[in-house]
Formats: C-alpha cells, sequence, structure tokens
C-alpha cells in the first residue's frame, strides 16, 4: 500500500507520517509539500491513497483535484484540512473519498483513512455536523422568485434604482424585499448578505 501526504506544512507532514507507520508498518509513505512535488510523486509512484490539505501552499487543491482523478481514476482521496466552511465540506465530501479536519483527534484521522483505505467514504464527525448545519438551515430557508432576483442584483452590487428598474419595479419594493431577505438570513447589512449567501450556496 502506498499513501501520500500532500501538505505544505512541514510539522504536519512529520506528524501523519509517523502516524500511519506505526499503524501501517508495510505502507510505504510519500511526501509532498508543493503542486509540483505533488504531481511528481502521483506520476511517478501512483499512491493508492492520497490524503490532501485544501489550502496548499499558494494553492488551492479544490481547482486540481478532478486533475487527481483524471491521472489516477482508482485513486482514494481523503481531505485533511483546516477549512471548515459548509459549502466547501458538502462539495468536497462528494466529490472525494473523505473530508477530515486538522482540529479532528488522532483517532478520527486514523477511523477516516482505515475507512477509506477499505472503500468508504468517510466524513468526520465534526465535519458532518457543520455540513449538516448548512443541509438543515437551506431546509429551513425559502425565498420567492422576486427575492431570489434581489439577490441576484444586490450581489453585482447594483444599486437600489438600478435594480428596481432593471427587475421593473419601484425602489420601496426592492427595499421590502431587501428587508424580508435579511430576516430570512439572519443579517444586518449587504457585506452580511453577500458572506451568507456565498456560504450558503443560495445561487448555485
Amino acid at each position: 500500500m502506498t499513501v501520500l501526504f500532500a501538505d505544505d506544512h512541514f510539522l504536519v507532514l512529520e506528524g501523519l507520517r509517523d502516524l500511519l507507520h506505526k499503524k501501517y508498518q508495510n505502507a510505504s509513505v510519500l511526501l509532498a509539500s508543493n503542486k509540483s512535488e505533488l504531481f511528481d510523486q502521483l506520476k511517478s509512484k501512483k499512491p493508492d491513497l492520497l490524503i490532501q490539505d485544501l489550502k496548499f501552499g499558494s494553492d488551492n487543491a479544490v481547482e486540481f483535484i478532478d486533475d487527481i482523478y483524471l491521472l489516477i481514476p482508482q485513486i482514494k482521496i481523503l481531505i485533511f484540512t483546516s477549512i471548515s466552511d459548509p459549502s466547501t465540506i458538502n462539495s468536497m465530501a462528494k466529490k472525494t473519498e473523505g473530508y477530515i479536519l486538522k482540529t479532528d483527534p488522532v483517532e478520527t484521522i486514523l477511523e477516516g483513512i482505515a475507512n477509506v483505505l477499505h472503500g468508504e467514504k468517510y466524513i468526520s464527525p465534526n465535519a458532518k455536523k457543520i455540513a449538516n448545519a448548512l443541509i438543515n438551515l437551506n431546509k429551513e430557508v425559502h425565498f420567492t422568485k422576486r427575492e431570489l432576483d434581489v439577490i441576484r442584483e444586490i450581489m453585482k452590487e447594483i444599486p437600489i434604482k438600478t435594480i428596481a428598474k432593471n427587475l421593473q419595479i419601484s425602489d420601496k419594493t426592492v427595499e421590502m424585499h431587501r428587508s424580508n431577505i435579511f430576516l430570512k438570513l439572519e443579517v444586518n447589512n449587504i457585506t452580511g448578505l453577500v458572506k451568507k449567501v456565498i456560504a450558503l450556496g443560495i445561487l448555485d
């Protein structure tokens, strides 16, 4: 069995390598601290399991996960990261074999590795709790078609008068819709609205 750890923090790499060697003494454990090293190792060693950080130096691993699967279709990828926003967890958990947070205990990390190696999907309890909070919130928050139209315009940083003109409604109607949107999202300003819309993937 060959496992490749991809993380730009040396101490994390060393710690994970020692952890895995204790659990799987016959495993070949490889390390990569940047994207170039990662793809060199993938091409030459064809690992069975890749444990990948998302914030990978100056690169975002989300952008090249698909390339890894194209290169090695049978590879199993377990995300191991400090990124804990609900949208990222949900999207990457669907795309890869697993998602573990760097704040999770050692037992969870080993459990995740074992499950993924046995062909099972694995999301750590903490990551699952965060992801489920997003799912539940999305179920509870409902917008009318016109409210969604207003949200789209707001996300373009368009002023109220222009939104009213574009949607062929009055300024007061736009303000009413905006107030309702604030209430539903539990925010107090445009900045909060934008952050919440992105986090919840409302316009996806």
